[in-house]
């Protein structure tokens, strides 16, 4: 089996080309028409991510109590996560060439954000997951003041898809790639914290180094999260908060919460901080399981 790191992003070149011109070219509601199209190709042929979300709402669904859900609705709701993986991909289109309409953003308690992130002297540290669109949350970064957001990736599956993007997009992304964090990545890392910017990064997928993962029950059950995140926040004295963007009928909704904890020794307050991260993952996933894009066996610790 592939871990996840080995396998391609969703939606190949070709789509990316064919959404961006879709996107581009068309209003928005016959753009969400094609989606329905195209989610519903990739529903058909991709097996293995098909089973994945399945067993998703397999572990969800037990999780909740409810054992008896007719065929026709598992069939449904799992659709549906392909079909909002496809909006999603065309409005994260639309962000990078211009076209989104930002309007249709919400933040929820704007002015305790702004407070907490703009102009700063020292900057945080943005955790988002695979989980919703994190890069609609990206449009609020010209709020800020001097502070910028700084994006740390994993660059191995993903290099065609950030090719792309910096090429249709309006403005400079800023974007750092590692592998594996060293000295001289975590220097670099501290010079933006220091300089009132921050850092955002996904913190749901297994590190690539099996000792960076730790286990924790999500939605019942045991899987891998990876600690790199919160122990980086130590190493760099700085704040973790949690990054949700999710998708309504009409708007976008941005919540951010900062992971607070009341331990002292920096170990386990790292620890308590990603068991609260992980929880506010688990409250919104209840809610809107449809905007669930771990398209892998997340609970499989073969991908570890």
């Amino acid at each position: 089996m592939n871990k996840w790191w080995q396998n391609l992003e969703k939606g190949g070149i070709f789509w990316l080309r064919l959404s961006f011109l879709l996107v581009r070219l068309l209003p928005d509601f016959i753009v969400k028409f094609f989606a329905i199209f195209i989610s519903f190709f990739y529903f058909i042929f991709a097996a293995n991510a098909r089973r994945s979300i399945y067993k998703f709402y397999k572990i969800l669904w037990e999780f909740q109590g409810k054992s008896r859900i007719p065929m026709i609705k598992k069939v449904f709701y799992c659709y549906l996560n392909f079909y909002e993986f496809a909006v999603c991909l065309a409005d994260k289109i639309a962000v990078w060439c211009g076209k989104f309409d930002f309007s249709r953003l919400r933040i929820e308690d704007e002015q305790w954000l702004l407070n907490t992130l703009k102009n700063q002297e020292k900057g945080k540290i943005l955790l988002s997951y695979h989980f919703g669109n994190s890069e609609i949350a990206r449009s609020f970064e010209h709020k800020l003041g001097k502070s910028k957001i700084y994006i740390l990736m994993y660059g191995k599956n993903s290099q065609n898809f950030i090719n792309f993007m910096n090429k249709i997009s309006k403005e400079k992304i800023n974007i750092i790639f590692v592998e594996e964090l060293g000295i001289e990545q975590v220097l670099e890392l501290e010079k933006i914290i220091n300089s009132g910017s921050h850092i955002a990064m996904m913190s749901d997928r297994v590190s690539i180094n099996a000792s960076k993962n730790e286990s924790i029950s999500f939605l019942g059950k045991e899987c891998l999260f990876p600690s790199g995140a919160f122990d980086l926040a130590r190493i760099l004295n700085t704040q973790v908060l949690s990054t949700l963007c999710l998708r309504k009928r009409n708007f976008y909704s941005l919540v951010i919460k900062e992971l607070k904890s009341d331990e002292k020794d920096k170990r386990s307050l790292a620890k308590d901080q990603q068991k609260k991260y992980i929880k506010i993952l688990e409250e919104y996933v209840i809610k809107e399981p449809k905007l669930w894009f771990n398209f892998y066996d997340f609970w499989s610790y073969d991908n570890a």
